[in-house]
């Protein structure tokens, strides 16, 4: 009998040496530990200011918390949610708005009723959230999977992923919407039950008050763990306690649009104003925003009738224009999946650096790029393989589908990297697929002859 002894090859050596790794028993600990650190570490030592976005969540969130109610004033400095002085009330100077989501500013408010306004509350709350998406993914994967080789394989391309980790400084909504995707999902795969499927209602509630288009991924997220391993045994019943929960968390917000608003207004008043960006004469498949459409929307009275026009010209030019729609899908494609360094960008603007500085950041985006490279190859890679072998071993394909649904969203709307940011756990899963192949290639060159 030859003695055992580890294979040569350099890819098998270094798979050896990371299944080695992922099986020990503190690899999760340590892990998640080094993942909370490096998050911490970036919050201490990138301090941007929040723009674009995230100075609108952080004004809107400190109104809320100083009683103003979700509204804006003709002062807010976003040109396109100019409001006419007619519609502002004479008291205040204010107008109600929904014009995007009240979920992250009425998170961030809750943070502030206990520390005031604060960016380093909200950014210590990221690094929570994030420490959960990390564990959510870790369980997710290994449920899905039934490997813990996946698992931690997932827990560790998450952990050191750079655009991830550059989100911690930002108030922005994409870490929450993650995490409660996340849940959401992780309810659904215990033991359906009534009481799993209520709560997964109110967080797939909640995730819809930040992102609206959650609302079909319950339904999504049903079918295929009933059609694909799992295999969860999911029946008529269990949509209906799911999606009466997820209604009943809605109810109080849609109430107060239609308040607000004197009409029905689902979440938000932005659906058909993306939509009209994606589909325009001058769209071209990334956020295209021109000084004519603030001038045309700016005139039109109203947010929720802004909206409501925007979405009759975006579907009218769709109609009109159909070989000109479709030829944008893959510039569309291009921005959502081109590029993953909207995170250190976003950072690199709230900052006033010097030559020095910039230079470290253009550093850190190529380090980004080629690390979401290397998990787009490796995830193809995986998925090839896991196609090869379905007869013999079934594929979850539950982050497929939810790829698929966030892909077509924006092939109608328009295209923008930090949009595939809720879509990176379940790309990993599959790129982590990949210890698979190395640990059995492993076993058999190691068994002996």
């Amino acid at each position: 009998m030859i003695e055992q002894s580890w294979p040569r090859r350099p890819a098998l050596v270094f798979g050896a040496g990371l299944t080695r790794l992922i099986n020990h028993r503190a690899f999760v600990p340590l892990c998640l530990g080094a993942a909370i650190v490096l998050r911490l570490a970036w919050v201490a030592l990138v301090t941007p200011q929040p723009v674009s976005d995230f100075r609108w969540y952080y004004e809107r969130a400190s109104e809320l918390t100083s009683g103003q109610g979700y509204s804006v004033t003709a002062a807010t400095y976003w040109p396109e949610y100019m409001i006419p002085p007619v519609l502002l009330s004479p008291a205040s100077g204010r107008a109600p708005t929904a014009f995007w989501p009240v979920g992250y500013p009425a998170f961030l408010a809750l943070i502030f009723t206990a520390t005031g306004p604060s960016l380093l509350a909200a950014k210590l709350a990221n690094v929570a959230l994030s420490a959960g998406v990390l564990l959510l993914s870790y369980r997710i994967a290994a449920r899905l999977f039934a490997s813990r080789l996946v698992a931690g394989g997932t827990l560790l391309l998450l952990s050191f992923y750079p655009d991830h980790i550059a989100y911690s400084s930002l108030l922005s909504a994409e870490i929450l919407f993650l995490f409660l995707l996340l849940l959401g999902v992780a309810l659904l795969l215990t033991r359906p039950g009534a009481g799993s499927m209520l709560a997964a209602g109110v967080v797939f509630g909640l995730a819809c008050l930040v992102k609206p288009q959650a609302i079909a991924l319950p339904a999504l997220c049903l079918l295929a763990l009933r059609w694909h391993p799992p295999r969860q045994k999911f029946g008529g019943r269990h949509a209906i306690l799911l999606y009466l929960a997820l209604g009943l968390t809605l109810l109080p917000w849609l109430i107060r649009n239609y308040r607000a608003f004197d009409q029905f207004v689902f979440i938000a008043n932005n659906a058909g104003y993306n939509l009209y960006l994606g589909n325009n004469p001058q769209a071209t498949g990334g956020y295209s925003l021109t000084q004519a459409m603030i001038d045309q929307f700016s005139a039109i009275p109203g947010e929720a009738e802004r909206n409501r026009q925007a979405q009759a010209l975006a579907l009218a030019y769709m109609q009109s224009h159909p070989l000109e729609t479709l030829a944008l899908w893959p510039a569309k494609l291009w921005y959502l999946y081109g590029k993953d360094i909207r995170g250190v960008f976003w950072n690199e603007y709230g900052l006033n650096l010097t030559d020095h500085g910039r230079r470290w950041f253009a550093a850190l985006k190529i380090g980004a790029q080629l690390y979401y490279a290397g998990v787009l190859v490796a995830g193809g890679l995986a998925l090839l393989n896991l196609w090869r072998a379905r007869r013999q071993t079934p594929i979850p394909l539950l982050g497929l589908w939810l790829c698929l649904y966030f892909t077509l969203i924006h092939l109608l709307t328009f295209g923008e990297s930090r949009f595939h940011f809720p879509l990176m756990p379940w790309l990993m899963m599959f790129a982590a697929t990949l210890l698979l192949k190395f640990s059995r290639e492993i076993d058999y060159e190691s068994r002996p002859q």
